[in-house]
């Protein structure tokens, strides 16, 4: 099986990830982005959970 598709069977066979992809560097670089920004500057206490659902919450 080639690195792709080993990669992509985990996320949506083995993990069953709601996305059914490994999320990537950029993604969570965003929102990191968007934090460091003036556009977060009312921001306060929250969350942000940077996974496609992989890990839910109860």
């Amino acid at each position: 099986m080639e690195k792709e598709q080993a990669i992509e069977h985990f996320a949506k066979e083995v993990r069953q990830l709601p996305l059914g992809r490994i999320g990537r560097p950029e993604e969570v670089a965003s929102v990191v982005l968007f934090l460091a920004s003036d556009q977060a500057a009312f921001v306060t206490g929250a969350e942000y959970t940077v996974n496609g659902g992989s890990l839910r919450a109860f």
